[in-house]
């Protein structure tokens, strides 16, 4: 554990403190505590919707290519992990983030590998 991670985590400590101190320590003890409509999203769905935010930019790239546009949108919500383009082309194809479009048009636009490429 680094020393950055060391205060962190005691700076989060003593803010659960300060806000448990606060929310117990009210004089008011007919207060209703508040609801928490509050809902901790998976990896799967933060993939979704990262998706959803990749196929829009997708759609946007794809008319910007036919209007023979110098240069088009790419990917920004999608992860490039891989140590080469083809890697991350291939990780496209695999997780079948191109969902219903060409798959090939897809995973190549994401990887800015062949005619996507410039």
């Amino acid at each position: 554990m680094t020393a950055k991670e060391l205060g962190e985590g005691i700076l989060g400590l003593v803010a659960m403190a300060v806000i448990a101190v606060w929310y117990f320590g009210s004089d008011d003890t007919q207060a209703e505590a508040p609801t928490v409509i509050e809902q901790e999203l998976t990896n799967e769905q933060l993939m979704e919707i990262q998706l959803d935010k990749a196929h829009k930019q997708y759609a946007q790239a794809v008319q910007q290519k036919n209007d023979h546009h110098d240069r088009w949108l790419g990917s920004t919500h999608l992860p490039r992990v891989g140590n080469i383009r083809a890697d991350d082309y291939l990780l496209c194809k695999r997780e079948g983030w191109y969902r219903d479009t060409d798959e090939h048009d897809f995973c190549a636009w994401h990887a800015s590998i062949g005619t996507w490429y410039r």
